[in-house]
Parts: structure tokens; C-alpha cells; sequence
């Protein structure tokens, strides 16, 4: 086991016992991975540190449930943050009309979409256009795209942060970039 997940276990029982310092410690490790994932959804500073609060407050009242064998810890940290942030946003506005439901697709992990996309955007303007799509993009849908690219997080453990199937995830991901690829190339003509 890396040094790093043989202290994280160490201080996640320590703080079992209610060992502050061990609680503290697991904060400072873990806190700004929570709040970036946070400011993502609100955009808000005050707001992403006070949900950052909350979800250390959940995750601390729930540490006996963690399960080391099912997930990471920051990983565990982050499907907290996702829910936090998603109840804080419905309280915030009424839910959508319509839901969509999921198809079930492979979950191969890279579409051809996607492939061409990376293959496409290579040089430095094409890139900076990306990233100004990607930041038009819905808050969920950001926070799928920089889970997956910038957090290198895996399609199992995205279904888990989000508490989807894998194939869902593979899914929404596919519709993202095709949609990114949609508008990347409508704006190059």
C-alpha cells in the first residue's frame, strides 16, 4: 500500500477514535480537491467553502461507513461533495420538467468523438477555444468533463462519485463530447 493511503487509513481510524488532529489532518489533505469540485457546480467562494464545510461535516459523521475495499477515500469524499452540492442546488431552484432516461451503451473508454477531439485540438489557440466551450458548459456537465480529464478519475469511479452505472457515465460523457466537438467545429466555419 503507497505511504499515502497507509497514512490516510491511519488517520481515517485515529479520527474513528476522535483523534482531532487525525480529523484535521484528513481535512487539510482533502479540502481543496472537495472545494474546487464545489466551486465548479456554484462558482461561489463563500458558498463552495461553506458546502466544503458541510461535506467534511457529513463525511466525519459518516466515517464508520466508509469502506476502503468499495473506494478511495477521496473518492468516497467526492461522491459526498457531488450529493452535497446537488441538494444544495435543488433547494436553491424547482427540479427540471422532464427527466432523461438513461441508454445503456458499452462502456468502452474512449469514443470516436472523443478521439478526434483530442486529435483535433493539438496547438495552443485550438486548445484555448476548448476550454472556452468547456466553461460554457452546464455545471454538471463541467464537473463530468474535468472528473474525467483534468482528475483522471476512471469510469468506475466516476459511477461512483455520481452514483450512476458505468454505462450511464460512459453515456452522458459520449453526449458532452459530442455536443463539444458540435460546437468546436460550428465555430471553426
Amino acid at each position: 500500500m503507497p505511504k499515502s493511503a497507509s497514512d490516510t487509513i491511519a488517520n481515517i481510524e485515529a479520527a474513528l477514535r476522535g483523534e482531532q488532529a487525525a480529523m484535521r489532518h484528513l481535512f487539510e489533505t482533502h479540502s481543496e480537491a472537495v472545494f474546487s469540485t464545489v466551486w465548479r457546480f456554484t462558482g461561489d467562494t463563500m458558498v463552495a467553502e461553506e458546502l466544503t464545510q458541510d461535506v467534511f461535516l457529513k463525511a466525519f459523521a459518516a466515517l464508520t461507513s466508509y469502506d476502503s475495499n468499495r473506494a478511495k477515500f477521496s473518492t468516497w469524499l467526492q461522491r459526498i461533495a457531488y450529493n452535497t452540492v446537488i441538494s444544495h442546488q435543488r433547494q436553491r431552484k424547482p427540479p427540471p420538467l422532464l427527466s432523461l432516461d438513461e441508454q445503456i451503451y458499452g462502456d468502452d473508454d474512449t469514443s470516436e468523438t472523443e478521439q478526434t477531439l483530442l486529435l483535433t485540438f493539438e496547438d495552443e489557440e485550438h486548445i484555448e477555444k476548448l476550454m472556452e466551450v468547456v466553461e460554457s458548459l452546464p455545471a454538471e456537465e463541467r464537473h463530468l468533463i474535468t472528473l474525467r480529464y483534468y482528475d483522471d478519475y476512471t469510469l468506475k469511479e466516476m459511477a461512483y462519485i455520481l452514483q450512476l452505472s458505468i454505462p450511464a457515465v460512459s453515456l452522458r460523457l459520449k453526449r458532452i463530447n459530442e455536443k463539444l466537438y458540435h460546437k468546436l467545429t460550428t465555430t471553426e466555419q
